[in-house]
């Protein structure tokens, strides 16, 4: 070229040649930079193109995690990284524990993840802004650099153990909010362009949008999450009015954020009373100042403050510094929002968890105190339905006390009941009930529940103590706090509450009822008016109980001599009878009666009677020993029951008593002395039936042998027992005799159980027929009007039965069936027997029960002869028309013997003066049987014994009387 330009001197040659070079020259260059502009665009273009497709990318992804995966990929490929790796990190404020790393090491994630380098990180935008580059990270004085950062060093020391050398860190912003770093680190120092650091910049923004849209986005369902779950849980709350159910739904419903944490409410039935706490579990009260939970003292924190409470890390610094004592150190994160009722009460809505620290901060907090305004509602009308629930209870249970107290008629054991009920139905601890000593001012401890039965019979003066005090003012007295009175009488230790109550009867204090409680403030209003009107209750019940005492014991006890009655003498031998075999000890009887005392009455009038009783009363009572029963047995009998006395010991004690009746002045002046009978078990019998048998049957042998002496009605073996026991009987009947016995159901229930007991088991009972025939004419004998009567039955009956050809058997019959067919009078009473006027319809079916009671009283006997007398003696007022009685049989049903009874009665009773008319001559006699031929007389067997009369002699009696059957 230079020889050519030489050979070419000339300018004009030279000139277009070298145009033509520059020309060239430049050309090339254009092309140059035509060629790398259009490279910058293809490379621009990709990049944009890049972008687009990160950003789609991003913007599309399902979750965080393939949100990270995405920009990560995208940052390491635009950048045109392959020796280094990317970092994405968000605050756990927006998704807990998310972080996502390209190329890093395990060890390195999980050394990000567990120290301070996380949060370090992932704050960095609100430190560097939206972009920092470290171009060197190995040079010497970076450190110096950043003197105000103390975790710079181990942030730079941490990188450049991963083999950095430049790292790029850019921030993640949206609305002015950091929303975590990208960091890209390169084992190459090398420089970013402009470009690279606004496509970095971009994608950064575009991560950061696209996690402020999915915040948004998720907050936005958290939001509708959280309307739902409200409507789902006031529904829910709506459906019933159970406090502890309504706990279960909100614990249940708000289960998928709760996790593991525990809600509960604390409240208060009244302002004075103590804090519930409802859980989902069961009700739980707090206890000796301490709640169930161990948070009462935050909850009576945001009682006090009316605020809502949050503590979601460092539990115990933080409730330190609140001044709040007895919290249970478990507990990790808790919540409390304050809930206010319409009756001024409080109440706090709380989440407790023991397992995970800030559980409860953030959206949690903030949808429970949007909660606790619709659960106050709720619980408000479930603490108001609980309420008339528990009142209704409480009325339902005072009732069903009073009715079962009322059935209680001990006095002591309705006071026990008390105490039981009480303690078991309203659950308190310590029950006790005094009574009062009205003489010495004093309260008694009569029955008690928890105390421990030492303080039963303990003593206190009227004023003393708050159960004192309320029998002196006859108020209640409730003590919230009962160490806050120096007036406090303990009876427990430990006890924090007390309600003491009068029992009153009108105006009457029956008792003082004290309720004490190991809590304080244990007793609401509620309580206090509940147990107000139920101890009124009580009072009626405890004074009905009382009055029934009195009633039993004046029954138990006879009004003329103070002694114990039959009834209870009874009773009394029946227990020593069944506690004898266990203590392997004998029990004696003494039955005493009064010789001579019917004619003393007579003689002298029924007051000096009286006066006998009661003296020989107080002797018998001076003359026992106190484990003695002494006894009224009835009229002028007295009975004394010996325990562990043998029949000598017995008839030693009754000779004493013999001598010391006849030592009194007083009886003695009159003449009054006694026949004692022994009967000792098992000695005399084996049942209580049998010693009293033979007790008496010992008494009646005395007085039998003239009296004023003791018998013991043993037999000996020479002696058998038919006679023996014939000889009782006889014994028995002459006593009565001579008494002149009454009649009515006790003397005939006596008799037939005499009968059947001397009948015996061998059945051969006619050596007592001349017993039972004396007791015939015995009855007979107790009216001057009646005497003869069966005799002339057994006559007039014999006369019509040879008159119609009976046999000399039957006719033995009739004679018998005569003199007997009206001893079952002697079940009918005196009064009615011997009426001097008409009867009344009422008195007229008792007399006409002699029928049966005289068939029932020959029932005993065992002789071929007596089964047709007994039918004689039951059918002898039956009519043949049948309108008679007891049956009503008519024509030949009624036996032949009866019909013949029948007439003979009838015709003698018409002849007969008695009390109530005068005789009737024998023409209107005859008249009155004629009238009643065909319907009430057989006619044949009429006719037959008028026919005996024409031939007979006149009859023993005659006087005017009209015809009337008795």
């Amino acid at each position: 070229m230079m020889g050519l330009l030489q050979g070419c001197s000339s300018p004009f040659f030279i000139l277009p040649i070298l145009t033509t070079f520059l020309l060239s020259v430049f050309l090339i260059h254009k092309q140059k930079q035509a060629k790398a502009a259009k490279e910058f665009h293809e490379e621009q273009l990709r990049r944009f193109s890049a972008l687009q497709v990160l950003s789609a990318g991003i913007s599309g992804a399902s979750d965080l995690k393939q949100l990270g995966d995405q920009a990560l990929s995208g940052v390491l490929h635009a950048l045109n990284i392959h020796d280094g790796y990317a970092i994405l990190l968000v605050p756990r404020t927006l998704d807990s524990d998310f972080f996502v790393a390209h190329r890093l090491p395990d060890p390195a994630m999980a050394e990000i993840l567990r120290g301070p380098l996380r949060s370090y990180l992932a704050s960095s935008a609100e430190r560097w802004g939206s972009l920092v580059v470290f171009p060197d990270l190995l040079r010497p004085n970076l450190n110096a650099d950043w003197p105000r950062d103390p975790i710079f060093p181990q942030f730079r020391e941490f990188f450049s153990a991963q083999g950095a050398r430049t790292l790029l860190v850019a921030g993640l912003h949206s609305q002015e909010k950091s929303r975590g770093a990208l960091l890209v680190g390169s084992q190459e120092s090398r420089e970013f362009s402009p470009e690279e650091i606004r496509l970095t910049v971009a994608l950064a923004n575009q991560v950061a949008v696209a996690i402020e849209n999915r915040s948004l986005r998720k907050t936005a369902e958290r939001h509708e999450d959280d309307l739902r779950v409200l409507h789902r849980v006031v529904d829910s709350l709506r459906t019933t009015f159970d406090l502890q159910a309504q706990i279960q739904t909100l614990q249940r419903e708000l289960q998928g954020f709760l996790g593991s944490a525990q809600l509960a409410l604390s409240y208060q039935d009244s302002a004075e009373g103590p804090l519930i706490t409802v859980t989902g579990t069961v009700p739980q009260e707090s206890k000796n100042g301490r709640n169930a939970q161990g948070i009462e003292g935050l909850v009576q924190y945001v009682l006090d403050s009316g605020t809502p409470l949050v503590i979601s890390e460092d539990f115990l610094g933080t409730v330190r510094k609140l001044g709040i004592a007895s919290v249970d150190p478990r507990i990790m994160s808790w919540a409390g929002v304050p809930i206010q009722f319409s009756d001024k009460t409080s109440g706090v809505l709380t989440i407790t968890d023991n397992s995970q620290e800030d559980r409860v901060s953030g959206r949690r907090f903030g949808l429970l105190k949007v909660l606790a305004g619709e659960v106050a509602v709720a619980i408000e009308n479930a603490r108001l339905f609980q309420q008339e629930q528990k009142r209704a209870g409480h009325l339902a249970l005072l009732n069903e006390l009073t009715r079962k107290a009322t059935a209680v008629l001990d006095p002591q054991e309705l006071l026990d009941h008390i105490c039981g009920e009480l303690h078991k139905s309203f659950n308190f601890e310590l029950v006790r009930v005094e009574t009062l000593d009205r003489e010495k001012e004093e309260l008694v401890v009569a029955a008690e529940v928890g105390y421990g039965p030492s303080i039963v019979g303990r003593r206190t003066k009227f004023g003393q103590g708050f159960a004192g005090i309320t029998a002196e003012t006859q108020e209640p007295h409730l003590a919230d706090d009962v160490l806050t009175s120096d007036r406090y009488l303990p009876f427990h230790p430990g006890v924090r509450s007390a309600l003491h109550l009068p029992m009153k009867y009108r105006q009457e204090l029956m008792a003082v009822l004290s309720i004490e409680s190991l809590r304080p403030k244990s007793f609401s209003s509620q309580d206090v008016l509940t147990l107000s009107t139920l101890a009124d209750q009580l009072a009626i019940a405890l004074k009905n109980a009382q009055a029934y005492q009195v009633a039993q014991e004046q029954a138990i006890t006879d009004g003329l001599t103070s002694l114990k009655t039959h009834r209870f003498f009874m009773q009394a031998v029946d227990g020593e009878w069944r506690r004898s075999p266990r203590s392997g000890k004998p029990f004696s009887l003494i039955m005493m009666d009064l010789d001579g005392f019917k004619q003393l009455n007579e003689r002298q009038g029924h007051l000096e009677g009286d006066k006998v009783l009661t003296a020989v009363a107080r002797v018998l009572e001076a003359s026992s020993r106190q484990s003695n029963t002494v006894a009224r047995y009835g009229g002028d009998q007295f009975a004394l029951l010996v325990p562990e006395a043998a029949a000598e010991q017995a008839q030693s004690l009754a000779e004493r008593l013999r001598a010391n009746l006849g030592a009194d002045s007083y009886l003695s002046g009159r003449g009054v002395t006694a026949s004692f009978g022994i009967g000792t078990f098992p000695v005399h019998g084996v049942t209580p039936e049998e010693i009293v048998r033979v007790a008496e049957s010992g008494m009646y042998l005395a007085k039998h042998e003239k009296g004023n002496r003791v018998r013991v009605a043993s037999h000996s073996q020479e002696t058998s027992t038919t006679g023996w026991d014939q000889q009782l009987l006889q014994a028995y009947l002459g006593v009565a005799v001579k008494r002149m016995f009454a009649t009515g159901p006790e003397v005939f229930n006596q008799y037939l159980a005499r009968f059947e007991a001397a009948t015996g088991v061998n059945g051969d009972s006619a050596s007592l027929m001349d017993t039972v025939t004396a007791l015939a004419f015995t009855i007979d004998a107790k009216d001057h009007y009646t005497q003869g009567h069966s005799q002339s039955v057994s006559r007039l009956a014999a006369q019509i039965g040879q008159e119609v050809g009976l046999t000399k058997d039957e006719l033995e019959e009739i004679r018998l069936a005569g003199i007997l067919h009206d001893i079952g009078k002697i079940g009918v009473p005196e009064i009615i027997l011997n009426k001097p006027s008409g009867l009344t319809p009422e008195e007229y079916e008792l007399m006409k029960s002699h029928t049966t009671l005289g068939e029932r009283i020959l029932a005993p006997l065992k002789f071929k002869a007596i089964e047709a007398i007994k039918k004689i003696v039951r059918h002898h007022h039956e009519r043949m028309d049948g309108k008679g009685y007891p049956d009503g049989l008519t024509g030949e049903d009624i036996p032949l013997g009866a019909r013949i009874i029948t007439i003979a009665d009838c015709y003698d009773t018409i002849i007969s003066d008695r009390s109530y008319k005068k005789a009737s001559p024998l023409e209107e006699a005859l008249e009155e049987l004629r009238r009643g031929r065909g319907t009430q007389f057989d006619a044949k067997l009429l006719d037959a014994f008028l026919n005996s009369l024409a031939a007979a002699l006149p009859p023993r009696r005659g006087a005017t009387a009209r015809l009337e059957v008795n």
